[in-house]
């Protein structure tokens, strides 16, 4: 369970991509209270819907599915959801761009569980972008906990 700090405020989420996983994960914000402040999206069936009609269909969320990051970035964002990829070496630099734009990265990117074994170089330069933006940072996902 999500649950932000109540000095932090609400928690401002980005969902990249919304397919089977990417709906689960809408519907599990949503249920938390978190803010989802944008979602991009690939496939030109779900890029100009509503969010809430693609994780569940006839509900609004009144967030619209686009395929523009740079847009949904610009929308300020705490963390983006990553629910896309397999290979830290295609998804490194999707991880990048929000890194460099203060948004933290979760992901549910299978190498990215241990990737200093399958990919170090990648890892190394995750780790070191991550720690020179939102790790040095005081960010409010920081002080989130789980439970």
């Amino acid at each position: 369970m999500i649950i932000a700090d109540k000095e932090a405020g609400t928690v401002r989420a980005i969902v990249y991509c919304v397919g089977e996983i990417g709906s689960v994960v809408t519907r599990f914000l949503v249920e938390r209270g978190v803010d989802i402040v944008g979602a991009i999206g690939r496939s030109e069936s779900k890029v100009g819907r509503d969010l809430g009609d693609v994780a569940d269909p006839g509900t609004s969320l009144g967030v619209k599915v686009e395929a523009d990051a740079k847009a949904v970035l610009a929308r300020g964002a705490d963390i983006a959801i990553v629910c896309v990829g397999s290979y830290l070496e295609i998804m490194q630099r999707h991880f990048a761009v929000y890194l460099k734009n203060g948004v933290n990265v979760v992901t549910i990117e299978e190498e990215t569980v241990f990737p200093w074994t399958s990919a170090p170089v990648l890892a190394q330069e995750l780790d070191a972008l991550a720690r020179a933006t939102v790790l040095r940072s005081r960010h409010p996902v920081h002080r989130m906990s789980s439970g």
